[in-house]
């Protein structure tokens, strides 16, 4: 079964949460075996850590 991720609201910026669910992404990506889907987990990853570090630029960026 998959794992529900915790819900945060957008005008927080909750630094351990982004942390959390790039690990959690890069746990899928390790499990996945379709190629697509390997790549679909790393780059949610690096998302999740663009906003940990910087929520503004990661915003701005997962818009364009």
């Amino acid at each position: 079964m998959r794992e529900k991720a915790p819900v945060v609201p957008a005008e927080e910026h909750d630094e351990p949460w982004y942390i959390q669910r790039a690990e959690q992404e890069l746990e899928l990506a390790q499990r996945a075996e379709h190629p697509a889907v390997v790549r679909a987990h790393y780059l949610m990853a690096e998302s999740y850590l663009e906003l940990a570090n910087d929520p503004e630029d990661g915003l701005a960026s997962a818009a364009a």
